[in-house]
């Protein structure tokens, strides 16, 4: 799969997972141990 940024709270987040529910997991760039779960609303993609 390829690796979509996007960018929730203001920080920088990897994609992982969309669930049909419209929840995705999310990781943080710089932290692989900071993994959430929030609703595709909350995000923005990243352009670029």
């Amino acid at each position: 799969m390829k690796c979509i940024d996007v960018i929730y709270g203001g920080k920088v987040y990897i994609l992982i997972f969309k669930y049909a529910s419209g929840f995705c997991e999310i990781q943080e760039k710089n932290n692989q141990f900071n993994i959430q779960l929030v609703h595709v609303s909350k995000l923005e993609l990243k352009s670029g």
